[in-house]
């Protein structure tokens, strides 16, 4: 029998309720499983580029391709000194990686010029996801920690910043109301740490290590799908992503007896 969920997505300003779907991949089963090197142990972020996934971990400005069959590290491409990255998006050739106090880095491969985008978010809003909203031609930002900019806001918020005059727009692209969430049983806790956009339904998906779950959003930003992620496979998903056909990644961070790694789920439908 499905749950009832009820939620409300303040950007539209009414209440949603929404009997869910099953995703188009079987998160319960994954296709495959790759342990990766301890050097990504801290893995935080995950996109694709060309025919490998690009990854970021915490304390390394480097961004690592990989093998998305072996987990082997193919190339590596230094854009910073060490910093706390959470995120990252590839948009063409370039590369976006985000800090967790919302300065953005951008760049190619291979590096000719690095340009720092600050934004106004900080540490108090722990920055963990990024995405590319191709409808818009904008980045979305997504926090894990307080949303507001300067005053405390109940809620979590995904920002947006145009790349047409890299503009970064104060009010919230989208908010999910937190104690709206927490009236949920399996969201007693839900500090989202990812988001990637659906290569071919253009959907939102919204992941969080703690509460280990997907929420996943259409492109009204009305809720489509709130999956719960067994904490045996995700004992701590960070990062999320799609290859161009439409499969799914998610990667854990490793810690002092698990390896980091991550699951590829291969579309069904």
């Amino acid at each position: 029998m499905q749950l009832l969920v009820v939620y409300i997505i303040s950007i539209i300003g009414s209440s949603i309720t929404y009997k869910g779907e099953k995703l188009p991949f079987d998160v319960d089963d994954p296709s495959l499983k790759v342990e990766l090197s301890k050097e990504l142990m801290e893995i935080s972020g995950l996109a694709w580029y060309k025919h490998s996934l690009a990854a970021v971990e915490d304390e390394s400005g480097i961004v690592f391709l990989i093998d998305p069959r072996s987990g082997e590290v193919s190339s590596r491409i230094m854009f910073s000194l060490p910093g706390d990255f959470e995120a990252l998006e590839v948009i063409g050739s370039e590369f976006y990686a985000l800090t967790s106090s919302g300065t953005i880095f951008k760049f190619t491969n291979p590096v000719n010029e690095v340009q720092t985008i600050n934004t106004p978010l900080s540490w108090k809003n722990d920055a963990e996801g990024l995405a590319y909203d191709d409808i818009n031609n904008r980045l979305l930002i997504l926090c894990k920690e307080n949303g507001g900019i300067k005053e405390k806001s109940n809620h979590k918020s995904i920002f947006s910043l145009s790349l047409n005059d890299y503009k970064f727009h104060e009010k919230p692209a989208i908010t999910i109301d937190l104690d709206e969430l927490k009236k949920h049983k399996d969201f007693k806790k839900y500090k989202p740490s990812g988001m990637a956009v659906d290569p071919l339904t253009c959907d939102l998906y919204i992941l969080s290590s703690v509460g280990k779950a997907i929420v996943v959003l259409n492109t009204n930003y009305e809720i489509k799908k709130v999956k719960k992620l067994s904490g045996k496979l995700f004992y701590q998903p960070e990062g999320i992503a799609f290859d161009p056909d439409g499969n799914l990644y998610i990667s854990n961070e490793g810690s002092s007896n698990k390896k980091p790694n991550f699951y590829m789920m291969k579309r069904l439908r």
